[in-house]
């Protein structure tokens, strides 16, 4: 929420002779009254100027804010070959295994049944 302030010739004066004027005369020791530093303030005009412009490098582009996501090695396939080449090795020995036992215990569910019915 704003303020709105109306001052009396008589305060302003007295500003200016607490605070000084632009050429100083201030009654505080060592007070200077901020000036501008721009003698122009029209900066768009002076940063698209061709002195400037010929000074700054070339825009970026292409340029990535935040680095893409890595990938999990352990559901990844491919990038858990780069990082262990071994591994191909050991996940095809895993489906040898599996298939091999699933030949081997096949008869078992048979057998079983063969068992039940020879006690009944």
């Amino acid at each position: 929420m704003g303020r709105f302030t109306i001052f009396t010739q008589g305060a302003i004066q007295k500003l200016g002779k607490e605070f000084g004027t632009k050429n100083g005369g201030s009654i505080r020791n060592g007070y200077r009254l901020k000036r501008e530093v721009l003698s122009n303030p029209d900066i768009s005009a002076i940063i698209n100027s061709d002195e400037i412009q010929s000074i700054l490098r070339d825009k970026k582009r292409n340029t990535r804010i935040h680095p893409r996501q890595r990938s999990n090695p352990l559901k990844n396939k491919a990038l858990m070959d780069k990082l262990n080449p071994f591994q191909a090795t050991i996940r095809s020995d895993r489906k040898k295994k599996i298939v091999k036992d699933k030949k081997k215990n096949s008869g078992y569910k048979e057998s079983s049944k063969n068992f039940k019915e020879q006690i009944v």
